[in-house]
C-alpha cells in the first residue's frame, strides 16, 4: 500500500503568486540560417556519438514536422511595399491604408512627379517619396499617398461616414487632424490636412474611440492627461486618472479604451482601470489592480474586448503580455517578457481579474478579433520593451485565444538533453540533476525551459506496511467473515469470525485507515502547514506509530516547486523498464501509448505469455496512470487480460513502456488560483469492446482549472445507441462533479457557479434537457431524471462542444498521433493554441488587421529611428497575410458565401442575409459584425465584434439559405459606421460584405 502525504495542497490551491516559474524562449529553427548554425553550436556531451547524432536528427525531424502540422498558413502579399507601416486600417472599399512617420528621410516608394515635399530634417532638400500608401486587396497593387505632417505615434478612428480621422503626431503634426476619405480602387483619394480644426493639446501616444453619437473621443498622450473630441468641443477636459497611474517610465501611453455596452468607457493604463462616464467627466468605478506589472506603452502589452452577444449587457476585456518594469529605464533588450493575461467582466459589479498564461511571454503583440469571436495574438518579441532597438527574441508563432474554452491545466513537455546553447539563447542555471540541462521540444518549436526554482518541495512518500490492518473497527460495527482456510479445525461448524480490525478487500478499510491515520496525526498536534522541519519530525513519529519505510528507491518523481505552480508526477521510465525486466533500455519511443484500431481480444489458441511478468508490468502501469492521464485508456485495455495474457497483449503493454520512454517529463501542472470552480469533459465510444460490445466512457474533471480526476472505464451494460452510451457517460461525469462540489463545500470552498460538463453528442444533451418521456429512454429513466434535476437546479450545465475540441476523446478510444498530440496540446492550454510560425520578425511598429476574407494582414516593423536594412532585425517592408485554420482547404465545403445583404440597416431592425453553402447546413449559422479598427503600437483602436440575434436559416429559391437577423439594439452596443458582416457556419466564416449601421433610415 502506497501513500503520499501532501501537507500543502490547500495552500497550493489558494495562495497568491509571488515569484516567476519559468522563462520560455521561442527561437524558431525554421529559418534556413538557423538550421545551418544548429550543428555548429552544439557542445560535446557524454552521450555516445551515435546516440547524439540520432537525437539531433530526431530533433530536427520533430521541428520540421511540427511546423507542418500546426494550424494556419502564411502568404506573401507584397514583397516590397516601399514603406514600413506604423499605422494600418482597412476601408469599406476593401483597400488598406498604411502610413508611417514622415520625417525619417526617403522611403522606397516614390510619389508621382511634381509631388515632392520639403524635408523637415534637411530643409534644403526635397522628399519625393511616399510615407503612406493604399493597398488594393484584389490586386495587391499599391498607390502612394501624400501626407504632409508627421504622424509619429499618432492615433485614428473611422467616422460614421466611413472616412478615417487621424490625429496628432510629432513635430509639425503635434496638433494636426487629418482625414482620409476612401474610394473605390482605381479612383483617386488622398490625405487631407484639416485647416478648420486642430487639437487643443498636442498629442502623440493617444487613443481614439468612436462614441455612440458618432463623435470621436481622443484620450491621453505623452504629457497630456486629458481628453478632447472630434468634431472639436470647447477645449480639452482634464482626466486625472492618467497622471495618477504614470510611473517614472510613463507606462500610461496609448491607454486601452473600450466602449462598454452601458455607454461608459473602460480605460486601462499601466496596471489599473476605471469605468469613465465621458458625459459627466466622472470615474464611476475603479477596477482591481491587474497583477503582472505595467501593460501599456512602453511596456508593450495588448488588449481586446471580447465579442458582444446575447442581450449585450455583458462585456469582457482581456489584457495580455507586457515588459518587466524597468526594462525601458535600463534600456535592456533581453529582459524576458511577461506571459500572463488578465480577463475581467467589466460590466459585472464586483468582478475581479481572472489570470491565465500564454504559451510564451510576449511584448508588442497585436490582438485581432476574428469573425469567430476568437482572438489572434500575433507579432511581437519575447524580451525587452518598446522603443528603438530595445527588444530581442522575436516571437514568430501566432497564438489563438479561444475565450469560450476552459483555462489550461496540463503542462506537457518533451525534453531532449542535447545542448545548453542554440542560436544565442542563454544556458539554464546550473542544476544538480544533469537531466535538467536540456532542450524542450513541443509541437511547435524548441524551447529553453529555464527553471528558476527547482527543489524537492514539501512532498514525501512513505510506505505503511499492512496499512489497512491498522484500522480498528468501531464496536457498533458488526462485520463477519468466514473462517480462513487452514483454521477450520479450531472453530465449531457454522461459526464465523467477527472483525475487530479492517482487512484488505473490505469496503470500509480505506475510510477506517484514514481515521486511524488522522488520530495519529492529531495525537502529535499536527495541522496542515508547510514546514520542512515538521515533516521530518512527523515522519519520525509515524515510524514509531506504524511499521513503515521511506520510499527512496521507488519509481522516482520530480516535484517542481514555485509559489504559482507545482509540476507533479514526472516519471523516470528507466525505473519502469528495469523494475519490470522488459529489456527495453534502448528501445525506440512510441508516439502514442496504443495503436488505433487495436482490436485487442482473447484469441483461442494464441500463444500465451508469462502471466506473472505481465501482471507485474501492468500493475506498475496502473500505478503510473494515477498521475498520467495520457496512458489511462491504454492501461485500461491491457488490464482486461490479466487472467489470460497472450503475446499480443504483452506487446501492447510494452508499447506503453516505449511511449513512457519518449515522454519522461509529461506531468500535471497544478496552478494556484483563487477560483475553485468545477468543470469537466465527458465522452463515450459506443460498442467499442470487441468481446462484449460494451461501450467505453471517460471523463476529465477540473478544479480551478487544474486537472484533479479522470476515468476511463468500460460501461457495465450494453448500450443500444451511441446516444445512450454518451448519456450514461454524462451521468458518470455529473456524479464525479457533484462529489467534488460537495467536498469543496465541506472544506470551506463552496463553488460560486454551476459546473460545466462539456459533451460532444447533441442527442445525449437533448435527452438530458428534454422533460418529455420517450419510449426509447425508458430503460434509462432514473438516470434521465437525475440529470434533468441537476440541470434544472443550475448546479450542472451541459454545453455542447465540437468533437475536435473534446478532451475526453483520448480516454475512450485509441486515436492517431495527430489527434493525440492535439488533445495534449489543448490540455496544456485550452484557451491558447499555438499556430504556424511565420519567418519574418515583426516587433516595434508592426500592425495586424482583420481582412474581409477572414485573413489577417500583417505589416511593418521598424525597430530603428531611421530605416535600417542591415541590422539584425531590419526595417520590414514586406506585407503578409495569415490564414487561420478556419480557411483550410478541408473546410471549403462548409464555408458559406454571402450573396445578399442590405447596404444599410438601422438599430434594432430585422433584416435578411442570404447565403449558399456546398454541404447542407446543420444548426444555426451566426451573423457577426466586425468593425474596422485603427491598428497602431499593439492596440487596435475601436476594435469590436458583435454577434447578432439570428433565426434558423430557411431554404429559399436556388438553394439559398435566408437568415433573419436583428441589428444591434443601440449605438452603445455598436457605434454608427461601416462594419464587415461575416456569416459563420460551424466556425467557418464567409467572405464579409460591408454594411452601414445608422441611427435611422430615411
Amino acid at each position: 500500500m502506497w501513500y503520499v502525504i501532501v501537507l500543502s495542497f490547500f495552500k497550493l490551491a489558494t495562495s497568491p503568486s509571488t515569484l516567476p516559474l519559468t522563462q520560455i524562449h521561442c527561437n524558431s529553427l525554421l529559418q534556413s540560417r538557423e538550421e545551418e548554425n544548429l550543428v555548429s553550436t552544439l557542445p560535446t556531451f557524454s552521450l555516445h556519438p551515435l546516440m547524439t547524432n540520432l537525437l539531433l536528427l530526431l530533433l530536427l525531424v520533430f521541428v520540421a514536422r511540427a511546423a507542418a502540422d500546426l494550424p494556419g498558413a502564411w502568404e506573401l502579399l507584397v514583397a516590397d511595399a516601399g514603406i514600413a507601416s506604423m499605422h494600418t486600417a482597412v476601408t469599406r472599399f476593401n483597400t488598406v491604408v498604411l502610413l508611417d512617420r514622415t520625417h525619417i528621410g526617403p522611403s522606397r516608394k516614390f510619389l508621382p512627379e511634381n509631388r515632392c515635399l520639403p524635408n523637415p530634417v534637411h530643409p534644403h532638400r526635397k522628399d519625393c517619396t511616399a510615407h503612406s500608401v493604399v493597398l488594393d486587396l484584389k490586386t495587391n497593387a499599391l498607390r502612394p499617398l501624400t501626407i504632409l505632417t508627421d504622424t509619429w505615434c499618432s492615433s485614428g478612428q473611422f467616422l460614421p461616414d466611413g472616412s478615417l480621422i487621424q490625429t496628432g503626431g510629432d513635430l509639425d503634426g503635434f496638433r494636426k487632424i487629418r482625414r482620409f476619405t476612401p474610394c473605390e480602387p482605381g479612383s483617386f483619394c488622398d490625405w487631407e490636412e484639416l485647416q478648420d480644426a486642430q487639437l487643443y493639446r498636442g498629442r502623440w501616444y493617444a487613443t481614439n474611440q468612436i462614441l455612440p453619437e458618432g463623435s470621436v473621443i481622443i484620450i491621453g498622450g505623452k504629457a497630456a492627461s486629458s481628453v478632447e473630441y472630434f468634431p472639436p468641443r470647447k477645449g480639452a477636459v482634464d482626466f486625472s486618472f492618467l497622471s495618477q497611474v504614470e510611473d517614472n517610465q510613463m507606462d500610461n501611453l496609448y491607454p486601452y479604451v473600450h466602449l462598454l455596452p452601458n455607454g461608459e468607457l473602460f480605460i486601462f493604463a499601466n496596471n489599473k482601470a476605471v469605468s469613465y462616464d465621458y458625459n459627466s467627466n466622472k470615474v464611476t468605478r475603479n477596477y482591481p489592480v491587474l497583477k503582472g506589472g505595467p501593460r501599456n506603452y512602453p511596456s508593450a502589452g495588448s488588449s481586446a474586448m471580447l465579442a458582444l452577444s446575447g442581450d449585450y449587457s455583458s462585456a469582457t476585456v482581456v489584457i495580455c503580455g507586457g515588459a518587466e518594469y524597468g526594462a525601458y529605464l535600463e534600456r535592456t533588450k533581453d529582459t524576458p517578457a511577461h506571459g500572463s493575461c488578465g480577463r475581467i467582466e467589466a460590466t459585472r459589479p464586483g468582478s475581479a481579474w481572472e489570470m491565465e498564461d500564454m504559451p510564451f511571454g510576449r511584448i508588442m503583440g497585436d490582438m485581432v478579433m476574428l469573425p469567430s469571436g476568437d482572438v489572434l495574438i500575433i507579432n511581437g518579441a519575447q524580451a525587452g520593451t518598446q522603443g528603438f532597438e530595445l527588444a530581442s527574441d522575436p516571437c514568430l508563432f501566432p497564438v489563438l485565444y479561444r475565450p469560450d474554452q476552459p483555462v489550461g491545466l496540463l503542462k506537457i513537455t518533451i525534453c531532449i538533453s542535447l545542448t545548453s546553447h542554440i542560436n544565442g539563447v542563454s544556458k539554464p542555471p546550473a542544476i544538480d540533476d544533469p537531466s535538467y540541462t536540456r532542450w524542450e521540444q513541443r509541437d511547435n518549436c524548441v524551447f529553453n525551459w529555464v527553471i528558476n526554482n527547482i527543489e524537492t518541495g514539501l512532498v514525501n512518500e512513505l510506505d505503511v506496511t499492512n496499512a489497512f490492518l491498522h484500522g480498528e473497527l468501531d464496536d457498533n460495527a458488526e462485520i463477519y467473515m468466514e473462517v480462513p482456510p487452514g483454521y477450520s479445525e479450531e472453530f465449531d461448524a457454522g461459526q464465523v469470525c467477527r472483525l475487530k480490525k479492517t482487512l484488505y478487500g473490505l469496503k470500509q478499510s480505506p475510510r477506517v485507515w484514514f481515521g486511524r491515520f488522522c488520530l495519529a496525526m492529531a495525537k502529535n498536534g499536527y495541522k496542515q502547514r508547510d514546514d520542512v522541519e515538521e515533516i521530518v519530525n512527523l515522519k519520525k513519529n509515524l515510524f514509531l506509530e506504524f511499521e513503515m519505510k521511506d520510499l527512496k528507491i521507488s519509481i522516482p518523481r520530480k516535484y517542481f516547486r514555485d509559489p504559482r505552480f507545482d509540476f507533479l508526477a514526472v516519471v523516470d521510465w528507466r525505473a519502469v523498464v528495469v523494475g519490470c525486466e522488459t529489456g527495453l533500455l534502448e528501445c525506440k519511443p512510441a508516439e502514442t501509448p496504443i495503436v488505433i484500431n487495436h482490436g485487442l481480444t482473447i484469441v483461442e489458441g494464441a500463444d500465451l505469455t508469462d502471466q506473472g511478468k505481465y501482471q507485474r508490468l501492468v500493475g506498475k502501469l496502473i500505478y503510473l496512470s494515477h498521475t498520467r492521464p495520457d496512458i489511462t485508456y491504454a492501461v485500461g485495455i491491457v488490464s482486461q487480460f490479466m487472467h489470460k495474457p497472450q503475446k499480443e497483449h504483452m506487446e501492447a503493454a510494452l508499447r506503453i513502456v516505449r511511449y513512457l520512454k519518449g515522454t519522461t517529463d509529461y506531468g500535471i501542472l497544478l496552478e494556484k488560483k483563487e477560483d475553485l470552480e468545477v468543470d469537466g469533459f465527458t465522452d463515450a465510444d459506443w460498442a467499442s469492446n470487441p468481446n462484449d460490445r460494451k461501450s467505453t466512457a471517460g471523463y476529465f474533471t477540473f478544479v480551478g482549472g487544474n486537472l484533479v480526476t479522470w476515468r476511463s472505464k468500460k460501461q457495465k451494460v450494453v448500450a443500444l445507441s451511441s446516444a445512450e452510451a454518451e448519456f450514461r457517460g454524462v451521468k458518470s461525469g455529473i456524479t464525479e462533479i457533484l462529489w467534488l462540489r460537495r467536498l469543496l463545500t465541506e472544506i470551506g470552498f463552496p463553488p460560486r457557479r454551476g459546473s460545466r460538463l462539456f459533451c460532444d453528442n447533441k442527442a445525449a444533451i437533448s435527452i438530458s434537457e428534454n422533460p418529455v418521456q420517450h419510449d426509447r429512454t425508458k430503460h434509462v429513466e432514473i438516470d434521465r431524471h437525475f440529470i434533468k434535476e441537476k440541470l434544472d437546479s443550475g448546479i450542472i450545465e451541459l454545453p455542447f462542444i465540437r468533437s475536435d475540441e473534446q478532451l475526453a476523446d483520448i480516454l475512450t478510444k485509441a486515436v492517431n498521433t495527430k489527434v493525440f498530440r492535439e488533445v495534449l496540446d489543448k490540455l496544456n492550454g485550452l484557451r491558447f493554441m499555438t499556430l504556424k510560425a511565420g519567418t519574418v520578425p515583426r516587433m516595434y511598429h508592426s500592425t495586424a488587421n482583420l481582412l474581409p476574407d477572414g485573413r489577417v494582414l500583417v505589416a511593418g516593423s521598424n525597430p530603428h529611428y531611421f530605416y535600417n536594412f542591415k541590422a539584425e532585425f531590419p526595417t520590414e517592408l514586406r506585407i503578409e497575410a495569415f490564414s487561420p485554420e478556419y480557411l483550410a482547404a478541408d473546410k471549403a465545403n462548409i464555408r458559406p458565401s454571402l450573396v445578399e445583404l442590405p447596404a444599410k440597416v438601422g438599430y434594432g431592425e430585422v433584416f435578411e442575409a442570404a447565403v449558399t453553402v456546398e454541404l447542407p447546413v446543420v444548426g444555426i449559422m451566426e451573423v457577426n459584425l466586425a468593425s474596422a479598427p485603427f491598428a497602431t503600437h499593439s492596440f487596435s483602436q475601436g476594435q469590436r465584434l458583435v454577434k447578432l440575434s439570428v433565426e434558423t436559416p430557411a431554404v429559399g429559391d436556388g438553394g439559398r439559405y435566408r437568415i433573419k437577423c436583428r441589428a444591434p439594439p443601440n449605438a452603445k452596443v455598436a457605434p454608427p459606421g461601416y462594419y464587415m458582416v461575416f456569416v459563420m457556419n460551424l466556425g467557418v466564416p464567409s467572405v464579409a460584405q460591408w454594411i452601414q449601421l445608422v441611427a435611422c433610415i430615411p
